[in-house]
């Protein structure tokens, strides 16, 4: 038997090509046509027509090629040993059934096991109870084993099993160098042991408009859509379940881990996605990614999320771990979440200051904490006006009363959640119509509204926040994901009793981030304030981080706690350009850890024409006006007692550049 499947193959190397296959001559417009399954195999037999174009004229069945005797299509041995596909096939809208390849160690396998080249793709194609096995071998999907620089749109695998050991995925096992992997969808179950995921095992391209239904089991880096993700996923979901054995880590509903910038790397992105998938882990487990360093926007989970067994940690209904990097927005949880340690709703554990307009269920959770969002009851969470951030985008729905918030493209019942048209005391926020502010609650709806912070707004009266405590005030500019960019103009009015309470957020003041050539805020008063921001960095009564400009301001009274970049009226003036501070003071009281200063805690800007006049203390880099300026200080003064261990100053703990200014305060 081997001796006549040699010689098949010999002879089907020797025929012309138009005698191997049903006709056409392998051109863009003129493509090789595939009739049956025996010329679908002589594909892979003859290396020298993967550059051609193909197309399949009818569905077949690949059930007479069982072991490893069907030919994959590419191949990479190492870097002198391999050939890719490059070419087009289109399946035409037909099915190919029972693929199947068995192997105790073989690498990238697929129908295609190495498909490589910016114009090399494969589309409309349906791949019915696909069976892999690659025993040890890694690089495997049912339709393509190594995607690099390629492209395949609208192809499905449905049912059938992949199994091997790394980047095992129901359709792809790698996708890299930018591949693009567009409308596809997979059903197959899938097992391996690390990078491994429903649709693609290890991905570094981009994914869209795609989703995966099948069971996932592995051990580390086990998604419902993707193992690993380092790129792009957008539109897609899961439902399948999701599943890592004894010690598993990095286990999510849609990623198992989606990566934050590295080594010149971008910031992976996962932008309008949900998953709907049972995941059970042991470590680093959640009900969308399991450990993220990604953008995460607009992006839900249902399923319940579960720590698999003894010292179960980080688990979250959302996400298990949210590195530093990673950032969260306009995204919500239901699910329920169990485990030992460091358990959360939205969130198992990471950093909580990096999640915005963010949700988790607390009835339906069981959980009523979370590194990050904010926890609501069901009938809240059912409700339009917990959303309004949202109505930004107009991208979500919601069927009030009866369901939660929906993605638009799902196309469930419901109304767009969309912004109020009413929400200030008038104007347009346009430069020559100003949003007006006359009340506590207008200004704190500011906050909720990211796509109105490059609007123009005007304060009419003074203003008492005290009813505020806690975190329960709405920071206006999150991070730099949203920062205010707009104008704000106190009008020479004041806002009284502003009180924050943190154990560790950073960006904290009545504008957290303050970013952009024309972002700028103008005489206002704060009166009292009191924020303890805890372990946090960057953080000041006024602005958290200013990368902006603030004029004839000033702070009377109160105190400002944190560990970093600590300051009276600002944190940290960030910005070496348009970094500006003119015509302000402050007097209230400023303890921390580095980069204490009685105005300002950090600038690498410009301050000229302030003052300051309170208690500044702190350890490292400590000044009656600035902790640290290596920046420009002009025409400043400051009568602030400082207490301070390194770097300690009555101006400033450490400053650049220097004029007409001095310090009388104790040091």
């Amino acid at each position: 038997m081997g001796k006549i499947t040699v010689l098949f193959v010999i002879c089907c190397c020797c025929l012309p090509a138009q005698a191997k296959y049903g006709g056409g001559s392998g051109t863009a417009d003129d493509p090789y046509l595939i009739y049956t399954a025996e010329q679908m195999n002589s594909i892979g037999a003859d290396s020298n027509n993967w550059d051609k174009c193909f197309r399949l004229m009818a569905d077949i069945d690949l059930s007479g090629f069982t072991g490893t005797a069907f030919n994959v299509i590419g191949y990479w041995v190492k870097p002198s040993d391999n050939k890719a596909f490059t070419g087009l096939f289109d399946g035409n809208s037909h099915t190919i059934s029972n693929f199947s390849y068995t192997s105790t160690d073989k690498n990238y396998i697929g129908l295609f096991g190495y498909v490589r080249d910016p114009n090399a793709e494969i589309k409309n194609l349906r791949l019915i109870d696909p069976n892999v096995d690659a025993g040890t071998g890694g690089a495997v999907g049912s339709l393509v084993g190594w995607l690099r620089e390629a492209t395949i749109t609208n192809c499905y695998a449905d049912r059938g099993s992949i199994a091997g050991v790394g980047a095992v995925g129901g359709l792809v096992g790698l996708n890299l160098n930018y591949g693009t992997i567009t409308k596809c969808y997979s059903n197959s179950s899938v097992l391996g042991d690390g990078f491994v995921g429903g649709l693609v095992g290890f991905n570094t391209g981009t994914i869209t408009n795609c989703h995966a239904k099948g069971s996932v089991f592995g051990n580390g880096r086990v998604g419902g859509l993707a193992g690993y993700n380092e790129n792009t996923i957008l539109d897609c979901y899961t439902s399948g379940n999701v599943t890592g054995d004894d010690g598993s880590s990095y286990v999510g509903g849609l990623c198992g881990e989606s990566i934050g910038p590295y080594d010149g790397k971008s910031q992976s992105r996962i932008h309008n996605c949900f998953s709907n998938a049972t995941v059970i882990g042991h470590r680093d487990v959640g009900g969308l990614i399991g450990n993220s360093g990604a953008i995460v926007t607009g992006c839900y989970s249902t399923g319940g999320v579960i720590g698999r067994d003894d010292n179960s940690r980080w688990i979250g209904g959302l996400i298990g771990y949210n590195d530093d990097e990673g950032r969260i927005n306009n995204c919500y949880s239901t699910g329920s979440v169990t485990g030992d340690e460091n358990v959360g709703g939205l969130v198992g554990a990471g950093g909580k200051d990096e999640v915005a307009y963010s949700f988790w269920d607390i009835e339906t959770s069981g959980q009523t904490t979370s590194a990050g969002g904010s926890g609501k009851t069901t009938a809240e969470m059912q409700k339009a006006g917990t959303f309004i951030a949202w109505g930004c985008e107009h991208v979500w729905t919601i069927d009030e009363g009866v369901d939660y918030p929906r993605l638009v493209w799902e196309n469930k019942p419901g109304e767009l959640i969309t912004v109020p048209s009413v929400l200030y005391g008038g104007g347009t926020g346009e430069a020559d119509d100003p949003y007006l502010i006359y009340t506590a609650e207008q200004f704190n709806t500011v906050g909720l509204i990211p796509c109105h912070f490059d609007k123009h707004f005007k304060l009419m009266a003074d203003i008492d926040l005290g009813q505020y405590t806690g975190k329960s005030f709405n920071i206006i500019g999150f991070n730099e994901s949203y920062p205010f960019s707009g104008l704000f103009d106190g009008n020479g009015n004041t806002i009284s009793n502003f009180t924050y309470t943190s154990t560790g957020r950073n960006y904290i003041g009545l504008f957290g981030y303050l970013s952009g050539a024309s972002a700028e805020i103008k005489n206002l008063g704060l009166i009292y304030p009191n924020v303890d921001a805890g372990t946090g960095r960057s953080i000041g009564s006024l602005v958290g981080r200013l990368e902006g400009t603030i004029t004839s301001c000033y702070v009377e009274g109160g105190s400002v706690v944190g560990f970093f970049r600590i300051g009276g009226l600002v944190g940290d003036n960030y910005h070496i350009t348009i970094g500006t501070i003119g015509n302000c003071y402050s007097t209230a009281g400023v303890s921390g850890k580095y980069n204490v200063g009685g105005l300002v805690g950090y600038s690498t800007g410009t301050i000229y024409n302030c003052y300051s006049n309170g208690s500044v203390s702190g350890d490292i880099r400590v000044g009656g006006l600035v902790g640290r300026a290596p920046g420009i200080i002009s025409n400043c003064y400051s009568t602030a007692s400082v207490t301070g261990t390194t770097e300690v100053g009555g101006l400033a703990g450490y400053s650049g550049t220097v004029s007409n200014c001095f310090s009388t305060g104790s040091v």
